[in-house]
């Protein structure tokens, strides 16, 4: 029985309702998963945006920054914009699979909208990362990040052919590599078993 006496639970304000759809999303991603680990018919790009933006999105909302009564932890609204984010950029990406799975690499037209949400993923990423692990780990990828855009300018013995911005999102965000890699892709059909 719910509250109220009601056959369903009825929210009493926003945080439940978050709370509702993050049980939803949860239950609905592991049942995703374990379909796609016992039938495999998922191509593997989608299958990667899928399970790791989903995830992100889950993180936001089960690892909240607002805080609440006695130092609890409360979802806030940059949480819910936050797990928003993520979860309009796996639309996104799934309603541009084809574009992204066919496009040659690195010659491939990189549009401003790719731009900005390949930045956005990678923000949304350290992030996610941050909230889970600390700091350390994003700091760790922050400082790779800073050296390969800008590793030009450093003297002789650590300098380096620093890629452009466009060319950094070509290659983090819009190819099969560093986000997008096969560890990610080993993740979900095992990951759920």
């Amino acid at each position: 029985m719910g509250i109220n006496g009601g056959l369903f639970y009825k929210p009493a304000n926003v945080t439940d309702c978050v709370k509702m759809f993050a049980a939803a999303l949860a239950i609905g991603i592991s049942l995703f998963h374990l379909y796609t680990g016992a039938m495999g018919i998922i191509q593997a790009y989608a299958l990667r945006t899928i399970h790791l933006l989903t995830l992100m999105t889950l993180i936001f909302l089960f690892y909240p920054t607002g805080k609440g009564e006695d130092d609890k932890k409360t979802i806030s609204w940059l949480d819910i914009a936050l797990a928003g984010a993520c979860l309009a950029i796996d639309i996104y990406l799934l309603y541009n699979n084809e574009r992204y799975t066919t496009r040659e690499w690195y010659v491939g037209e990189v549009t401003e909208i790719d731009f900005a949400v390949g930045w956005m993923t990678v923000a949304l990423l350290l992030e996610a990362t941050r909230r889970v692990t600390g700091w350390a780990l994003p700091l760790v990828a922050m400082t790779f990040i800073l050296y390969t855009l800008f590793g030009s300018y450093l003297p002789y013995p650590f300098t380096i052919r620093s890629p452009s911005f466009t060319l950094f999102i070509d290659h983090a965000f819009m190819t099969q590599n560093p986000i997008w890699a096969k560890h990610l892709g080993n993740t979900p059909p095992f990951g759920f078993f």
